[in-house]
C-alpha cells in the first residue's frame, strides 16, 4: 500500500511458524522426520501425557513466545512446574494455551532458511544456532544469542538427504494441502548419528 516491496507468507501459510502443533501435523501427515509429541490443551491432559515420555522431555509452547517458549524439562518436577506455569499461570499469554509435549533429541541443532516462491524451494547455508544464554550451552533459551554460518557441524553429504526427505516432501506436502507459501521457510534440524 505504501510503495514498499516485500515477501513474506500469507496468514494462513505462516501457521508453520505460528503453531508448533499444526507443522508436527503436516509433518506427520506427509512423512516428514520428526520427533515423537504429544499435544496438550489442558494441565490435567499434559499430566497424563508426560507418562508417555522419558526424561529429558521437551515443553514448548504452541504459539509465538519471543523464543522463550521452549523448555528442556530435565525431570519431573521439572516438566510438572513448566507445564504449569504455561497452562495454568499463562506466563506466555496466548503462546501457551496450547503445548506440544516432544521427545528429546540428541546430536546437534542445525538451522536451515530456504526461499520458497510456492513452486520451488532452494535453501541458503546451513547455520548454527546458539539459543542457550550462557557459556557451555547452558541456561533457558532466548530468541537467540548468534549463530555461525556455515554450520561447522554439518556432515558431508547432507544436501542430497536433506533434499529427498525433507525439502521434496515439504513441497509436495504444500501442493497436497493447496497452501500457497511464499517467503522464507526455517527448517530446524537434529543431527544424530553423523
Amino acid at each position: 500500500d505504501h510503495g514498499h516491496k516485500g515477501f513474506g507468507p500469507r496468514k494462513h501459510a505462516a501457521t508453520f511458524e505460528g503453531s508448533k502443533a499444526f507443522s508436527k501435523e503436516f509433518m506427520i501427515r506427509h512423512g516428514l522426520p520428526t520427533a515423537r509429541y504429544h499435544e496438550v490443551n489442558s494441565y490435567e491432559e499434559s499430566i497424563e501425557a508426560l507418562r508417555e515420555f522419558s526424561y529429558p522431555v521437551v515443553v514448548k509452547a504452541d504459539g509465538l513466545a519471543a523464543g522463550k517458549g521452549v523448555v528442556i524439562c530435565e525431570d519431573e518436577m521439572m516438566a510438572k512446574n513448566t507445564l504449569k506455569e504455561m497452562l495454568v499461570d499463562g506466563i506466555l499469554a496466548g503462546a501457551g494455551k496450547k503445548v506440544v509435549l516432544e521427545e528429546y533429541l540428541t546430536g546437534y541443532e542445525c538451522s536451515l532458511l530456504c526461499f520458497v516462491d510456492g513452486q520451488t524451494i532452494v535453501p541458503m547455508v546451513y547455520a548454527k544456532d546458539h539459543k542457550q544464554i550462557y557459556d557451555g550451552n547452558e541456561g533457558p533459551n532466548t530468541g537467540g544469542m548468534g549463530t555461525v554460518s556455515p554450520n561447522p557441524f554439518m556432515p558431508e553429504g547432507m544436501d542430497e538427504v536433506l533434499k529427498r526427505d525433507i525439502l521434496d516432501p515439504f513441497m509436495k506436502g504444500l501442493e497436497k494441502d493447496k497452501i500457497d507459501y511464499r517467503g522464507v521457510v526455517f527448517i530446524g534440524l537434529m543431527i544424530e548419528n553423523s
